[in-house]
């Protein structure tokens, strides 16, 4: 369903430039917006000079207008991606195009509720609804707390996703596959609020799904009356996830990994939901490309990472940062002494505070095997230390680059990968059934059992 809005506004660049003139952009609300969806301005030759036109910046423009229909419009972020001109008997009008990340619709106000559009999700439901003359299964429900307060959450499968998720996958295009709709048990919600909440269910649904989960559009909704609208072009979800850890395609699962999780992964510092989805997209990015040796060295970086957030500074290093301070001035004399001289003096610069600092906490950093042993005791996930052992020497061989492919390579990464996977589940407080990629083919495990 096309969706073209129109009106006047200010496309502006900092302080140097600031343009008004009529605006285009398709706001189609039940397609995903991608770097075919522009806004496009049309402007009087009047407006500025030609030498500013051929000296236009690319990045990064704003926009604020409004609407014929008089609602107020936001853009950031935007690229200039095309320039033109038209020639009338009225004159020349000049016509730019934008690319934009995001663009709101509307006021920022509190709405009675909003609906969040996904892309790309392919999921099961759990409750049966009718649909024309018969019934099915595309709706799921459930409340969470939030702030203290209840929120109620419904997700619908839409554009067919219950009868052609077949068909979805194969055609392999952006599309909108599910809706979120969250409103309070009582009162209004803000949009601040309903991002917040979005945001906390939509990680967790990327650690269930084995990609990316992310919005395309949001509608704000008052009395039955559109209040606000953003449009947002991101990367999306892959149709096709190499490794799904819920059981998602059927009723309970995923709604139940939401409902267990999500109490413990809000109360957790910003900083380190951030550290725990860098785990996650590293697992899922090296899931994505299985060639070899590419899987250990981005697992391998991302552990690392991961560890070094993780872990106190006496298991990922053998002495702590305060130690470490203390001995900096002699392990610089002994660089001066003993180093310096047998080096290109060009190089000495590498030397500097900064980089001795970083030498010596190198120099004293436990070895990857430790950190990722010391990181699976902390969150006491039984291990095999032969499988810690393999993967380790794989991922050096490949950073180093003496790495020779064996047939081997795909389970000594899957088996630890799976074991950091379990490393998430205790991050999270979730002990529910999982699958188990350590196993080849993964088996799906209950501990509930």
């Amino acid at each position: 369903m096309s969706d073209i809005i129109e009106g006047k506004g200010k496309f502006i660049f900092g302080e140097e430039i600031e343009v008004e003139g009529d605006f285009t952009l398709n706001g189609d609300v039940e397609g995903v917006w991608n770097k075919n969806n522009s806004l496009t301005g049309s402007f009087d030759e009047t407006f500025f000079e030609r030498t500013l036109r051929n000296d236009l910046p690319f990045f990064p423009w704003d926009f604020e207008g409004e609407t014929i229909q008089g609602k107020k419009i936001l853009g950031k972020g935007m690229a200039l991606t095309k320039q033109g001109e038209n020639f009338t008997e009225a004159g020349v009008s000049v016509n730019w195009g934008f690319n934009i990340n995001e663009i709101a619709i509307g006021d920022y106000q509190e709405c009675e509720f909003f609906e969040y559009w996904i892309p790309n999700f392919i999921i099961g439901f759990d409750e049966m609804t009718q649909v024309g003359e018969r019934y099915e299964r595309n709706k799921t429900s459930f409340p969470i707390t939030f702030n203290q307060e209840t929120i109620l959450v419904e997700l619908w499968g839409i554009n067919n996703l219950t009868t052609q998720r077949q068909e979805i996958r194969q055609q392999n295009e952006d599309l909108f596959t599910v809706k979120i709709i969250l409103r309070k048990e009582s009162g209004l919600l803000s949009i601040d609020e309903a991002n917040d909440v979005i945001d906390l269910m939509l990680d967790l649904c990327s650690v269930a799904y084995g990609g990316r989960v992310t919005w395309g559009t949001c509608v704000g909704y008052s009395n039955a009356t559109e209040v606000i609208r953003r449009i947002r072009s991101v990367s999306f979800a892959p149709l096709n996830p190499n490794r799904q850890l819920i059981m998602i395609n059927h009723r309970g699962y995923l709604s139940q990994f939401i409902q267990v999780c999500l109490p413990s992964y809000s109360q957790l510092p910003e900083t380190s939901r951030d550290a725990l989805k860098k785990l996650m997209e590293g697992i899922q990015l090296s899931a994505s490309k299985l060639i070899f040796p590419i899987p250990f060295i981005v697992l391998g970086s991302a552990v690392e990472e991961f560890a070094g957030f993780e872990l106190a500074e006496n298991q990922s290093h053998y002495i702590e940062r305060a130690e470490r301070r203390r001995i900096s001035p002699s392990f610089r004399l002994f660089l001066e002494e003993n180093v310096f001289p047998l080096i290109d003096e060009n190089d000495i610069g590498d030397f500097d505070e900064g980089g001795i600092k970083q030498k010596l906490s190198g120099l004293l950093a436990r070895n990857l095997r430790s950190r990722i042993t010391n990181l699976l005791e902390q969150f006491e996930v039984t291990y095999n230390a032969e499988w810690i052992r393999d993967f380790v020497r794989k991922r050096n061989e490949a950073a180093h680059g003496n790495y020779d492919f064996s047939s081997a390579d795909y389970y000594i990464w899957s088996r630890t990968a799976g074991l950091l996977e379990q490393v998430i589940f205790k991050k999270l407080q979730y002990q529910g059934p999982y699958y188990d990629w350590s196993t080849s083919p993964p088996e799906w495990r209950n501990p509930t059992n």
